[in-house]
């Protein structure tokens, strides 16, 4: 008589739960030899039960996102590459977590490079390189524009044609600009209009001085009744010019523009002479 349902064995090592039915002993499951590692190829043999040959050189995952091109070696899943976490920024610390990936902290305070070669001393803020310092780039020329390269950080110099500029003297007005070089305007007058003072302009300030000239300079004190005019001590002086006719009864005289003697006939009954009068210029 059957022995329904009573446990029993079949002698598959790949069942499981076995027991009788209808007269015979059957195994109702069969057994899990699934051992979770993708780097086997699992089975199960009736008489030894449970086996587990290896996948060398089959593709796995080994649970760690800092490698890459996992594969099988025997039964062990290993990443053969590691994860290339650099993101080119040189702000930021580059690092790999096994279970978040690639980190990339930002960074405060390290040298870098902005990009700009006319900024010195760039430095990271927060994670992004922020510039430094403006290279200085003057010719000291007025009529130059002085500007840098981004690219090489060579400092460039362009000629300025035109345009009023200073030339560092400053006895001379209205400079200008003339391919790329402060050429002088006119000269400051600093003329008083006096013969005997040396007209002179201080370049570092542009104030005129006319100090006395010495040594007895030759000059036109504007009389033509003087003669040997020269300077003393800052004043044109000449000679008078005789005009002496040695006549007593002649008054002499000199026309200072015509630089032209003249003799006006003394008043009658002028004495002259040891006993005489003067009568029409003439002494009797």
């Amino acid at each position: 008589t059957s022995d329904e349902g009573k446990a029993c064995n079949d002698n598959d090592a790949c069942t499981a739960k076995d027991a009788c039915k209808a007269g015979k002993c059957v195994g109702a499951s069969g057994t899990d030899c699934d051992d979770g590692n993708p780097c086997s190829t699992d089975g199960c043999a009736s008489l030894t039960g449970c086996f587990h040959s290896s996948n060398s050189g089959a593709a796995c995952d080994d649970g760690n996102l800092c490698t890459l091109t996992d594969s099988c070696a025997g039964s062990l899943c290993i990443g053969k590459t590691p994860a290339n976490c650099d993101d080119s920024n040189p702000c930021t610390g580059d690092s790999c977590s096994a279970t978040a990936g690639c980190v990339h902290t930002a960074l405060t305070g390290p040298v870098c490079q902005d990009g700009n070669a006319c900024t010195l001393s760039d430095a990271c803020q927060d994670g992004v390189c922020a510039p430094g310092t403006n290279k200085v780039c003057t010719d000291g020329e007025p009529c130059t524009t002085d500007g840098c390269d981004v690219k090489t950080g060579l400092c460039a110099f362009e000629a300025i044609d035109g345009g009023q500029c200073e030339d560092g003297n400053l006895c001379t007005v209205l400079d200008t600009c003339k391919t790329g070089k402060c050429t002088a305007g006119t000269t400051r007058s600093c003329a008083d209009g006096k013969p005997c003072t040396l007209d002179v302009c201080n370049p570092m300030t542009g104030d005129c001085a006319n100090p006395p000239a010495q040594g007895g300079y030759a000059c036109e004190d504007g009389s033509g009744c003087t003669t040997g005019d020269a300077c003393v001590n800052g004043e044109c002086v000449g000679k008078a010019k005789s005009c002496d006719d040695t006549n007593p009864c002649t008054v002499d005289g000199c026309d200072p523009a015509t630089a032209l003697c003249n003799h006006v006939a003394a008043s009658d009954g002028t004495v002259c002479g040891s006993n005489g009068i003067c009568v029409k210029g003439v002494c009797k």
